[in-house]
């Protein structure tokens, strides 16, 4: 078993990603950081991360990631964070094709070849593949339906690699990610069928929890104790705020209370009101 210390993060231009490879390089791990634009990744050079331009969508790409790991990394990799991601808000009944593509193009398909192409580099160590999941993937929300189904997909394709890779000793570990502060800026919506009052409420509250949760920083420094202390099998990692809560609802009560509690928080009473009456 090699003793690398390697670890690469995939979507380090902001965020989650940018975080994580931070605080990874300040622990002093071997840290090859991935986005599609080599400039996102300026500030990590400061804590002498390697950056990388990679697309995960693009076979090319991550194959070119594949020769240097196994070029200049001795072909071994302690952790493996798939945290690229894409974000997709649209009714279901109106998101076009080139939504749904590009949502599990990032979110599902790139994870999947990232994660077949550097597995050999992992089990090689005996390290930890991670995936940045979702509370979404578990709950019922308007308007993000597709991006919802595409973080169940991923936490189901980790859930059935965790046994496949187990008898090889590398652990597999999601994380159900809650509110965590990042860049962005809530949901960029268009729509037709629910251009009615309350729409802008339910906007301006899904803005809103972009500006509430765990700082990024915080939640990496969780996210690597989780690498550093995974376990074999179906590891979950409820992380960021309000997923402690998520889980708690979504495994003590009925569906139901998760609905309401989100209907809440997104304010979405007045404009469901609002459809309800104009189609009566």
């Amino acid at each position: 078993m090699s003793d690398s210390k390697t670890v690469v993060v995939t979507g380090a231009s902001s965020g989650i990603g940018l975080a994580v490879a931070r605080e990874f390089a300040l622990k002093g791990y071997n840290v090859i950081a991935g986005a599609r634009r080599l400039s996102s990744m300026e500030e990590l050079k400061k804590y002498n991360v390697t950056t990388v331009e990679l697309d995960i969508t693009s076979p090319e790409s991550v194959e070119k990631l594949k020769k240097l790991i196994e070029t200049e990394y001795d072909g071994a990799i302690k952790y493996l964070l798939n945290n690229a991601g894409q974000s997709c808000a649209a009714a279901a009944v109106e998101v076009s094709d080139d939504e749904v593509f590009r949502c599990f193009e990032v979110n599902v398909f790139g994870h999947i070849r990232v994660t077949r192409e550097l597995a050999p580099f992992v089990i090689k160590t005996k390290g930890t593949i991670g995936f940045t999941g979702s509370v979404q993937g578990i709950l019922e929300t308007m308007f993000l339906g597709v991006y919802a189904s595409s973080k169940a997909a991923i936490q189901s394709y980790a859930s059935g690699m965790a046994f496949e890779m187990a008898p090889f000793g590398v652990k597999v570990v999601n994380f159900v990610t809650g509110g965590v502060r990042t860049a962005m800026s809530g949901i960029d919506l268009k729509s037709v069928l629910y251009d009615e009052e309350g729409l802008e409420e339910v906007k301006k509250a899904y803005s809103e929890l972009t500006k509430t949760g765990m700082d990024s920083h915080v939640y990496a420094r969780k996210v690597i104790k989780d690498f550093e202390h995974s376990k074999l099998g179906v590891v979950h990692h409820y992380r960021g705020a309000g997923s402690t809560t998520v889980w708690i609802a979504h495994t003590f009560f009925p569906k139901f209370v998760l609905s309401m509690l989100f209907g809440s928080v997104l304010k979405l009473s007045t404009l469901l009101k609002s459809i309800t009456n104009k189609y009566k």
